[in-house]
């Protein structure tokens, strides 16, 4: 199982084109393709000016450490073991990952059942009371002083509250005479100031209109006397 990035397939689009060869998707095409490699091949894609299989690495693989080791290589059989052995220690290096995963949490579960259990006992519920029985009930019910005897006070408390209430007598004023000697004087009317405007409002289009039947009535007069 390919676990580490380094050893998936690359996208199609990114794969390695061999000269008058296949395509590499992965570590694993590029290490059997080497084997296979005619020297005119190699020689095409690595000489003392480029290093194709560098380049594809470390841009495309995402391999730095295998794509320095290839930099410095320039025999296919040698290149071939390089990336051989580099499969086996990505691989070596997934795999004893898991098991140091798996052996940690192996460890983890085992100490957790070491862990003391608490031996304090739970604490018992108090248990309700029981529920009055049906006598009970009635006995509580007779005790009780019904709620229209405790509003009705008895005669002695009704006598008092009376004398309690009693409504003093409200003193009236006496009555005046009117003297005989002073005139009367009339009493004088005054007429609100709303009643006023009122009145000024409604008069204005009275007087109005009886100046235009005063000039109407001029007017006719002229032309047909």
């Amino acid at each position: 199982m390919r676990h580490h990035p380094a050893l998936r397939d690359v996208h199609p689009d990114h794969a390695f084109a061999v000269k008058d060869g296949p395509k590499l998707r992965n570590l694993y095409d590029l290490e059997r393709e080497l084997r296979r490699l005619s020297d005119g091949q190699f020689k095409h894609h690595v000489n003392d000016a480029k290093n194709d299989f560098y380049n594809w690495i470390y841009h495309i693989v995402k391999d730095e450490e295998l794509a320095m080791q290839l930099a410095q290589v320039q025999d296919k059989k040698a290149m071939a073991n390089v990336v051989e052995r580099r499969i086996k220690q990505l691989e070596h290096g997934t795999t004893e990952k898991r098991k140091a995963a798996h052996k940690r949490t192996i460890t983890n579960l085992k100490e957790i059942a070491k862990l003391p259990q608490s031996k304090e006992p739970v604490p018992a519920v108090a248990p309700l009371p029981p529920l009055p029985s049906d006598d009970e009930i009635r006995q509580r019910i007779r005790g009780t002083k019904p709620l229209f005897e405790q509003a009705v006070p008895n005669d002695d408390e009704f006598e008092a509250l009376l004398h309690r209430k009693v409504v003093e007598p409200v003193a009236m004023p006496e009555p005046t005479t009117p003297d005989p000697t002073e005139p009367e004087s009339a009493p004088e009317v005054t007429v609100p100031e709303t009643v006023q405007k009122d009145i000024q409002r409604h008069m204005l289009p009275y007087i109005l209109g009886l100046m235009a039947g005063v000039l109407m009535g001029l007017v006719i007069a002229k032309f047909f006397i």
